[in-house]
């Protein structure tokens, strides 16, 4: 037979089941259907290069790309600590929900110009900051804003000096039923024009892969990323006047993610390599980290020794930040301060097997009440490449389980949590750094390391590694604390980590460096 035949038999063969299925045109449909899709991505990184070769370097703006296309992870402390010390430069951030990251943003800036959290509740809180101040008051009965924003009443009939002092003190109630928005809510609203014009003139957020998307990445000086820099499937060139700078998104992690063990996804090494090949800066956090990096797409990148940006909210720098972050986690869920929260954060499966998530959540706080006093909740957070599947599959159910998979950054949750789990996740490598108890649940272990891989052996972390709920229960009941920040203190010093607290403030210096405005 020819090799023309055997060719047309091979596929002749693949077709009868779907012609016997009543299948065919839709089987032939979805073909069709990949090529343009195909076809589609091809073109479009040709346009892209056109746009690149078209499009000026603006020196002083600065894009973040982050993975979770949500601001979080390193990239949210390096902006934030640019937007604290007011830096001349424009932010971008690429973002599934422009308006939810522009209200996170918003937060810090108000902090900067001490607008406190009641003035922000009194004047409208996140409905100010989800759209522009102007389009608020509207709403609100508002028609000046210029004088709004002063402090001083609208024109209008509704805006009459005696209408504003009867609704002195009801205003909140007022503004959210359409009403004029009375004095204290325009004194408000003032301050936070202030806020609402640095966002406008410094902090911009735009939907990833949109035109508006690529047109900032090709115009930005500094691109920053946690992971690949931009979609595996929306990749774009970098001009040589560009600087693109990887943070990555663990530390000390266990997980292997060279091409010779990480071969369950195929496209994700593709386009790592791509991003490894365009990146000219990385961060590392650890002598650990630096050889992991060389070892897999950063072979000859410079690398700076600046530490993660994300884990100085771990730092005593911050300790008021973690303070804050717990009391209002705490009112947000009509919960006691002196509630203890412990996470259970699993990492995700290529196979999606949610079996392997299967912690006894009754059993666990038990142990963690006999064991540390209190009363506990269980935050239940999964990762963001299958949070949709897990979430509808979630067994680990309880009246005392709180669901934070939406929780947009992880950082802030690990800052007031006092006891993690996990099974194989680099979060907790970035939580022993908080010196507070840990422990590992791999119900799968010989399997994942078989398909994945670990760069070091579970028993050598500080954490107790448990195979099933009674194995968690028994470790938690017989947990030394004394030996466990022991074992922290070598582990921390065998890997070389040199995290100090300050790491976002080494990094936002040298963006003030590569944008001219050190």
């Amino acid at each position: 037979m020819s090799a023309v035949g055997h060719v047309l038999g091979k596929k002749f063969r693949r077709l009868l089941p779907v012609m016997v299925e009543g299948k065919f045109f839709k089987r032939i449909g979805n073909c069709f259907k990949q090529f343009f899709t195909f076809l589609d991505r091809k073109i479009g990184y040709g346009c892209r290069c056109i746009l690149w070769r078209h499009t000026k370097t603006k020196e002083n703006q600065v894009m973040f790309f982050p993975f979770s296309h949500s601001v979080g992870c390193n990239l949210k402390y390096i902006s934030d600590e640019l937007i604290r010390r007011q830096a001349p430069v424009e932010i971008w951030w690429s973002v599934t929900n422009p308006l939810t990251a522009r209200i996170d943003a918003a937060e810090i800036v108000a902090k900067n110009y001490e607008v406190n959290e009641n003035v922000l509740r009194l004047a409208g809180g996140h409905r100010v900051f989800g759209k522009k101040l102007e389009e608020w008051l509207s709403e609100n009965g508002g028609k000046d804003s210029a004088k709004a924003s002063s402090g001083e009443a609208p024109s209008g009939k509704a805006f009459s000096e005696q209408k504003l002092s009867e609704n002195s003190g009801k205003g909140s109630a007022k503004a959210s039923s359409g009403e004029a928005p009375s004095r204290e809510e325009l004194l408000a609203a003032g301050e936070i024009r202030k806020v609402e014009a640095f966002l406008e003139k410094h902090v911009h957020f735009i939907k990833t892969n949109t035109y508006e998307y690529f047109e900032a990445a090709a115009s930005s000086k500094v691109l920053f990323t946690n992971s690949l820099l931009g979609d595996k499937f929306y990749p774009f060139p970098v001009r040589k006047d560009q600087v693109v700078v990887e943070t990555w998104h663990g530390s000390l992690g266990i997980k292997r993610f060279d091409p010779a063990h990480y071969n369950t996804n195929v496209s994700w090494p593709i386009a790592a390599a791509r991003t490894g090949k365009l990146t000219t800066q990385i961060i590392s956090n650890s002598s650990f980290e630096d050889g992991v990096f060389r070892e897999t797409f950063w072979k000859e990148t410079p690398i700076l020794k600046y530490g993660h940006a994300r884990n100085d909210i771990f730092f005593p720098q911050s300790e008021q930040v973690r303070s804050y972050l717990k009391q209002r986690f705490c009112k947000d869920n009509g919960l006691s301060e002196d509630t203890k929260f412990v996470l259970y954060a699993p990492t995700f499966r290529d196979d999606h097997n949610f079996a392997v998530y299967d912690l006894n959540a009754e059993q666990t706080l038990n142990a963690l009440r006999k064991r540390f006093g209190g009363e506990w909740k269980l935050l239940l957070r999964y990762h963001d490449n299958d949070k949709g599947g897990e979430a509808k599959k979630n067994t680990v159910k309880s009246c005392d389980v709180i669901d934070v998979t939406k929780y947009p950054d992880m950082q802030s949750l690990l800052a007031f949590t006092d006891v993690g789990i996990t099974d194989y996740s680099s979060w907790i490598y970035d939580y022993v750094l908080l010196r507070k108890p840990g422990f590992l649940f791999a119900m799968d272990r010989s399997k994942y390391d078989n398909e994945r891989g670990f760069y070091f052996r579970l028993e050598d972390t500080p954490f107790p590694v448990s195979t099933d709920s009674d194995e968690l229960e028994e470790s938690i009941l017989s947990f030394d604390e004394e030996l466990f920040r022991k074992r922290v203190t070598e582990f921390l010093s065998d890997k070389g980590c040199m995290d100090d607290g300050d790491a976002s403030v080494r990094i936002a210096d040298q963006v003030m460096e590569w944008t001219g405005k050190s």
